[in-house]
């Protein structure tokens, strides 16, 4: 039976069987005495109000895991002992933001603790995992709110004897309220979701406008396509109990650090996205007579099989692209709550699936709780929200589109170019095309030459239209937008941005 003992090696020595649900019971490899010593000395008849925060020795390795090893806690110093009131994860101090407030009268006694994961673990494989990467130290502490005037000894065995490691619902539930237990570690969140991008059709005139021609093009559609993410980087899992059968499951982002974010695009949940079917995707969202049919569209445009994957290729790219870049911009925004993701769960309601989702999620696999809906969740924050909600948009731009009116006949008669930096897809006619010069596989040479190009656009158009080249119906508008990026910037370039700032009246 294992045994554990909390010791300043002066007045304060305690000796506790852990409780049921412990994780020093629970997940403990060898059973025995876990033996924690505290390096600031504690007087054995203080209250909270006097406790005085303390690292923490562990004197003997301490082994973890459901099965086999995952976790190992060294011996020496591997943790901390702490008190607060007033505020929880104070973001002004706090690695980690989404503060909690704490009821005045009483204060959160934590202890954080040290441990390395097993180098042998594959990805996802140990339930104590928590999608962090194998080999890594993870960070597991508990938080526990007493009464300010609990003695000290009293709040240091209570928590130790009750200290969890939250690796399924059995941890949670047996939680008590208010309790939060947290993993932080470096690692990838991944899950594949429904994302829906709004096309944003950008119908622009060249130099050489010759007799216009009826545009067949519509405003732009939705495009509802699977998406596969994965967040990389440093976070926090979070738990937190609330009263009765709830809790809130946060993955905290740590401040003044980014999550690396990729995603790609596919037709499902299942199927990979490639081919003509992407095409058909695309050209039914902006086209008024679009070609579902390979034959079909290969025999209109001349290209060839391997032509139009090679399209596919570069427009699923362009998708991909402009889902990191929606992803990481509502992370930034997402830097004042710090959670990437939050949700408030119900144990008495969830379902079967429901409780697996809930216990993939805990081993970094967000797929259930974002690729679909169930009883007792509720999500609370989430940073693929917008293209969950048709938020975000894929811009395409299709130059010289007045001179053909149909967007297959522009691509019969120019190229289909993408954009790296931003994702934008453009269709540009011959002579447009070459001026921007691409590379074999269908990407700008020059994304700077590009966007200029497209300013360009912009400017003809809008001339055109004044001078009454261009009908007004149907309402088509235009737009741009471009940016400069400087590696090492100075003082003047500064200023120059800021005066245009103050003149266009943006400030």
């Amino acid at each position: 039976m294992a045994s554990m003992t909390v010791s300043d090696n002066s007045s304060v020595s305690l000796t506790f069987p852990p409780a049921g649900g412990s994780a020093f019971l629970k997940y403990l490899l060898s059973p025995g005495t876990i033996g924690v010593e505290l390096t600031q000395k504690q007087s054995p008849e203080a209250v909270l109000d006097q406790l005085v925060p303390s690292g923490l020795k562990i004197t003997a390795p301490v082994k973890l895991g459901a099965t086999s090893e995952e976790l190992t806690i060294q011996p020496g110093l591997q943790g901390r002992l702490g008190v607060k009131t007033g505020t929880l994860f104070d973001p002004k101090t706090d690695d980690f933001g989404d503060s909690v407030p704490i009821p005045s009268g009483q204060a959160y006694v934590s202890a954080g603790i040290t441990a390395t994961l097993s180098a042998g673990l594959t990805d996802q494989s140990g339930d104590l995992q928590f999608g962090f990467c194998a080999g890594s130290a993870v960070t597991l502490t508990n938080y526990r709110l007493f009464d300010t005037n609990t003695k000290v000894t009293s709040a240091i065995q209570a928590l130790f004897q009750d200290f969890t490691i939250p690796a399924d619902l059995q941890d949670v539930e047996n939680m008590t309220p208010n309790t939060l237990a947290t993993v932080e570690g470096t690692g990838s969140l991944q899950f594949s979701a429904t994302a829906n991008l709004a096309a944003v059709t950008n119908p622009l005139a060249t130099l050489a406008l010759g007799s216009v021609a009826t545009l067949s093009i519509k405003p732009g559609e939705s495009l509802s396509l699977g998406a596969v993410v994965t967040l990389t980087g440093g976070y926090q899992v979070r738990v937190r109990r609330l009263d009765g059968s709830k809790f809130q499951l946060g993955y905290e982002k740590k401040q003044g650090q980014t999550l690396a974010v990729t995603a790609s695009a596919k037709t499902g949940l299942t199927a990979a996205l490639g081919g003509f079917d992407l095409i058909a995707s695309l050209l039914k969202a902006i086209s008024a007579d679009p070609v579902v049919d390979k034959d079909t569209f290969g025999k209109q445009t001349g290209l060839t099989d391997s032509e139009i994957s090679s399209i596919a290729a570069a427009v699923k790219a362009g998708i991909d692209r402009s889902l990191a870049l929606a992803l990481s911009s509502e992370l930034d925004l997402s830097a004042g709550s710090a959670a990437a993701f939050s949700y408030e769960i119900d144990l008495d309601s969830l379902d079967d699936q429901g409780r697996q989702a809930v216990h993939s999620a805990l081993d970094g696999d967000l797929e259930g709780l974002e690729g679909a809906d169930h009883a007792g969740v509720t999500r609370l924050t989430s940073v693929f929200s917008s293209l969950r909600e048709g938020k975000r948009t894929l811009k395409v731009n299709m130059l010289g589109i007045f001179n053909f009116g149909s967007v297959v006949d522009l691509l019969k008669n120019g190229r289909l170019i993408v954009d790296r930096d931003t994702g934008a897809i453009t269709i540009a006619d011959q002579a447009t095309a070459s001026r921007i010069g691409f590379t074999s596989d269908n990407f700008a040479s020059d994304g700077a030459k590009l966007r200029t190009v497209l300013a360009s656009g912009v400017t003809m158009t809008a001339g055109y239209t004044v001078g009454g080249l261009i009908p007004k119906d149907p309402a088509f508008g235009c737009g741009c937008w471009s940016f400069e990026f400087h590696q090492n910037t100075n003082r003047q370039n500064l200023e120059r941005y800021l005066h245009v700032a103050q003149a266009l009246q943006l400030m």
